[in-house]
């Protein structure tokens, strides 16, 4: 499975390929990063947090895992929040072009 990290690169695969993008959190602060796609060409299939190191509380790598729907291009913005609260403490957005 590809896995992306910058947002400045195009996110490129193929129709029905999983792929997942990797992110930097620490969710024992109650920040998450929440994705919004296009039900059209990109599906959330799961996430999954990866500790950078020992420790309770420890930072690391928020993973999360799409597929692929159909071809075409669109977008992944991904706000890191706590999900009680509506403002963000991070936006990011990937492009994505699907073959």
């Amino acid at each position: 499975m590809q896995r992306f990290t910058d947002p400045a690169t195009a996110v490129r695969v193929a129709a029905g390929e999983e792929f997942a993008l990797a992110l930097p959190g620490n969710p024992s602060t109650g920040y998450t990063w929440q994705a919004s796609v296009d039900p059209r060409y990109l599906e959330l299939t799961g996430r999954e947090f990866e500790p950078g190191g020992p420790g309770v509380g420890a930072a690391g790598t928020e993973v999360l895992h799409f597929r692929a729907l159909t071809a075409g291009k669109t977008e992944i913005t991904c706000e890191q929040r706590r999900p009680w609260e509506g403002k963000s403490l991070k936006t990011t957005q990937f492009r994505v072009v699907i073959q």
